[in-house]
């Protein structure tokens, strides 16, 4: 069996403990319309419905943080980027729609992005090809040369991370974590 309560409105004085104090005071009803809602709020009015919203609210950003946590700027899927202003990279791009294995074509997008300086663009390309898991020693040295090539700080950590993504592909821990390291010691 459930017990329910009546408010404290309906409740009586003598129903409350003798601690001393008396009960809350009555609230006022909820407001029905918006404009009722927004009149309350400019009279210090507490209201469900505005409490309910602002939770809805912060659950729905939670959710959003959560949902972005899989799927973040940096993930994006190469033909998200199209078209990108550059129109010997918008081509790449939509070749490499035509044929998502073409590993070389991957390979030349990652370097063409890192030397313009588009670094959310270069973070998709290598990464989509550091998870098919194909050459990642190939992919180790071009991040490696890439590193000392580009002068764009933000464009330099994402490469640090990306050659730390390669480094613990494969079983190289320490420079892993050096690469790690370098990322957000900056």
């Amino acid at each position: 069996a459930r017990v329910v309560l009546p408010p404290l409105s309906e409740r009586s004085a003598a129903s409350w403990p003798s601690t001393g104090r008396s009960p809350a005071p009555a609230a006022r009803p909820a407001p029905r319309s918006r404009d009722d809602e927004r009149g309350a709020q400019r009279e210090g009015i507490r209201t469900t419905r505005g409490r309910d919203d602002e939770l809805y609210a912060r659950r729905e950003a939670a959710i959003a943080r959560t949902a972005s946590w899989g799927r973040s700027p940096v993930t994006r899927s190469l033909s998200d980027f199209l078209p990108t202003g550059d129109e010997a990279l918008d081509d790449y791009l939509r070749q490499l729609a035509g044929e998502p294995d073409n590993y070389g074509l991957a390979m030349a997008i990652g370097r063409l992005s890192a030397q313009a300086g588009r670094a959310e663009l270069m973070t998709a390309a290598y990464r989509a090809l550091i998870r098919s898991g194909q050459s990642i020693d190939e992919i180790t040295e071009e991040l490696e040369g890439l590193v000392d090539l580009v002068d764009n700080e933000k464009v330099q950590r994402q490469l640090y991370r990306l050659l730390g993504d390669t480094y613990s592909k494969q079983g190289r821990f320490r420079e892993a974590m050096a690469a790690y390291g370098y990322t957000f010691s900056r």
